[in-house]
């Protein structure tokens, strides 16, 4: 993950974006928001909680992300690469740790990121899967910090 070597994470958070590399390779796939997604509906943690409480179905939530991966996904090049749509997600995560005063990205912030970045595969993904409105997810994810996208 060399794009994430200067990335301060916590550890749900390093184990959320490792699991998105496995998963980007079970794809056959370079490293996108999607990925970081599927990723954190198989790591325990509060972000899989908002999607639990969201989605009311992380099995369900799964199989609706797959099945769109196909259709805008580029190949895979090893070692594994990220998409410029993921780095900007894993770096504004970063911004919004910081603007909440802390030091390491977590779930919560992946999470933030995603639904917020609205160029991003991941707030696309999050509509098409009928999860609320950004401004609802914001501030159902980090309600103390409502940042403007």
């Amino acid at each position: 993950m060399d794009i994430l070597r200067d990335v301060r994470l916590n550890e749900s958070a390093r184990r959320t974006l490792t699991v998105a590399c496995e998963e980007a390779l079970a794809h056959s796939q370079a490293v996108a928001p999607a990925h970081i997604l599927l990723a954190m509906s198989r790591v325990a943690g509060p972000g899989q909680n908002v999607i639990r409480d969201l989605c009311g179905n992380v099995a369900g939530f799964r199989v609706s992300v797959e099945a769109l991966l196909p259709d805008y996904m580029e190949p895979l090049c090893l070692p594994v690469r990220w998409t410029d749509s993921a780095k900007r997600l894993v770096r504004f995560a970063e911004t919004v740790a910081s603007a909440a005063g802390e030091r390491d990205v977590s779930q919560l912030h992946l999470l933030f990121a995603g639904a917020t970045e609205e160029a991003g595969r991941a707030s696309f993904l999050l509509e098409i899967l009928g999860v609320p409105e950004h401004q609802s997810l914001r501030r159902y994810v980090y309600p103390e910090l409502m940042l403007s996208a």
